[in-house]
């Protein structure tokens, strides 16, 4: 994922990143054997064309140098959705912490190894302190805690559901871009936002609805 921002701009990785839970529905039918309701494609779709709705505002092209950064995405994105099914699969009792913890530290590993033949001059980074403190806060709040959210609702709802949380990255890069960068917020976009806020809260009505249906049968 990090390798494709060489070749695309973030607007346009905000659009790919969003098809991650309905790569994870499809996944989940083959490999889970699940059978998706029509209502939750319903919200999926929703809430996808939320956040096309808002990068299509701002104003995304796809440039023929991005297409290998696209390519490059959308399998990270597949690669990522396949993660929480098969969590789902073979680990859906496991502490989500473990869970975070063992992804990470294997993360750590293979993306050290590559990076020490690939570029190996940038691990003067992780000694400096400048950018230390900058790789633990990111560590802590984007992979840390994530991953563990991430876990707790895969254990919760399942992987689609979990993966649902993608919709969320509009909503947070558009409150940040208004706080911290000035960026305009404009009545199109927040029609955008409805549309993702009703796809997940279909959703989470769906998982409710088939919850109470277990505890009472």
């Amino acid at each position: 994922m990090t390798m494709s921002l060489n070749y695309l701009e973030t607007t346009l990785t905000g659009i790919i990143n969003a098809l991650t839970p309905i790569f994870g529905m499809v996944l989940s039918i083959l490999i889970l054997k699940t059978r998706a309701k029509y209502l939750d494609w319903l919200s999926l779709f929703i809430g996808f064309f939320g956040v096309f709705l808002i990068f299509l505002i701002k104003g995304v092209a796809l440039k023929p140098s991005e297409i290998v950064g696209t390519l490059i995405f959308v399998i990270s994105t597949i690669c990522y959705s396949l993660t929480g099914i098969l969590s789902t699969k073979y680990q859906k009792h496991t502490s989500p912490y473990i869970m975070a913890y063992t992804t990470l530290l294997t993360a750590t590993a293979v993306c050290g190894i590559l990076t020490f033949f690939i570029h190996p001059s940038s691990f003067h980074y992780v000694i400096d302190l400048k950018y230390f403190s900058i790789f633990v806060i990111f560590g802590m709040l984007s992979s840390g805690y994530g991953y563990v959210i991430f876990y707790y609702l895969v254990a919760q709802g399942g992987p689609v559901y979990a993966l649902l949380t993608t919709f969320i990255m509009p909503i947070v890069t558009l409150l940040l871009g208004y706080f911290l960068l000035d960026e305009k917020v404009t009545a199109d976009m927040l029609v955008g936002l409805l549309f993702i806020f009703t796809g997940i809260g279909l959703m989470n009505y769906q998982k409710r609805k088939e919850k109470l249906k277990r505890v009472t049968t």
